[in-house]
Formats: C-alpha cells, structure tokens, sequence
C-alpha cells in the first residue's frame, strides 16, 4: 500500500506542475544543419539543412556528452523540430533546459506523430495501437513522447494526448473529460491560491461553480488534457486549474 500511494503522490506532483510556457528565442547557425529527433547520437537521423536556414531555439538537453538545442524551422513549406548541437549555432537569448516528466505510457489507440504540437507540424507517421511510449510533457492537446521507430530508431514525436493512457491508470472517475493521466480517488490536494480558485462544471473556463477558498483540501480523481484537475468539493464534482493546486 505504501508503496502504491507514493506511486500516486508521484503521478500526481506531476500532474500538478504547469507547463511553463517555452521561452523560445532565435538562434543563427554558423555551418550545415544535421538534425536528430533526439538528444543523443543514438536518435533517428532527421534531416540536412544549410546554414542559412531561420532557426528558432525551444531549450537545451544533454545526451552523449554534447549539450543539444530543441529547434524549430520550416521544411518544405512546413514547421519542423528537431535537435542538433549547440556549436553549431549562436542562441541569441535564454532558454530552459529540458525537464521531463518520463512517465511510461500506453497507446489505446493509433496515432499519428508530428513534428511539435499541432497538425500544422511536419508528420512522422504512425504508432500503433499498443505501442508503448515515455510521456515527456503535454502542450495543449498533444503530448511529445519517446517512442522506438519502425526502423528500431529511438525517437521523439507528438501525438494527441487522448490517444495515450497512462502505465501508472488506477481507476478513473465516473464522467471524466479527457484525461491522460488517472489515479485513484482519495488523493489530498489544497487551493494554493490567496484568492481562492475557481471550480468549473467542465475542464475549461465557461460555468463557472463555485470559489473555492483559500487553503481548502479536497479530494482529487484525474488530471484533464488540457490542465484541469478533476475534484469534489461539498458533494459536488468539478474541474479546477492545476495551477490553483499544490499537494496536501
């Protein structure tokens, strides 16, 4: 049992993290491009580009002992990411390094995986259903996961979060809205914020239910897509922000 509920404290204290917003600045490369889908030499070959190629810098990881830039530019007329070494560019401002959640995951369905989060993104075919896979972070409605290719390649990709269940599911509330990450009930959460927060019949901002006050404990189901933790508050159930919550 102990070692369950730290399983789950764990699940949720990452749940519960908002994605800060990638500080995204440009970067100029000062010869050719060879592009992996991640940061180590072992990730699958991307692509070439020239050394006039417009890049924009997302963050920094380290993989076999080269310090990688997550970049992101047009190819064939479409938005690409990939990684490639920081000596071959000059970042011209501060970016994040890469904090992961690395949570095991699980296909319930197929998927396709893109280049970054969003359809307009370059594709890199498929995942079948099954397929398992590290859930990275989550933007919007996309997840950027770890995955190994059809070629045997690891490899980085997106894909929309409600394809993904989670490794660590324990059980799921009633009516949920989609969730990725789910765990068992009876797991503590307070409001952090001074103002109260704001609980909300559905995982978005539109009817609005109650302010929930300040320092209130409650208890916590699910984490939504999108960033809302599914909660009961005085018999009745609703969605508030995670960023509103800390753990208890």
């Amino acid at each position: 049992m102990k070692r369950r509920a730290a399983c789950l404290m764990a699940c949720l204290l990452m749940c519960l993290v908002p994605l800060a917003a990638l500080a995204a600045v440009s970067a100029t490369p000062n010869q050719l491009l060879f592009f992996r889908t991640g940061p180590t030499v072992d990730y699958a070959p991307l692509c070439e580009m020239s050394e006039r190629t417009a890049l924009t810098a997302i963050e920094y990881e380290s993989g076999s002992g080269v310090t990688w830039v997550l970049v992101e530019f047009m190819r064939n007329g479409m938005p690409e990411r990939g990684y490639t070494g920081l000596k071959r560019m000059t970042v011209h401002g501060d970016i994040p390094w890469a904090d992961h959640w690395n949570v095991p995951a699980t296909l319930q369905q197929a998927a396709a995986v893109y280049a970054g989060p969003g359809y307009e993104y370059t594709p890199h075919g498929n995942l079948a259903s099954g397929s398992g896979v590290t859930l990275l972070r989550q933007e919007g409605d996309f997840s950027f996961v770890d995955y190994i290719d059809r070629d045997g390649y690891p490899s980085r990709g997106w894909v929309e979060s409600y394809a993904l269940s989670s490794g660590s599911s324990y059980g799921q509330p009633s009516q949920p809205y989609g969730q990725v990450i789910t765990y068992s009930g009876g797991t503590l959460v307070r409001v952090r914020q001074s103002g109260g927060a704001a609980m909300y019949a559905q995982p978005s901002s539109s009817a609005r239910l109650y302010t929930v006050p300040y320092g209130t404990v409650l208890e916590s189901y699910s984490t939504t897509s999108n960033g809302y933790i599914y909660v009961m508050y005085q018999g009745a159930e609703g969605y508030i922000p995670t960023s509103a919550l800390e753990l208890y």
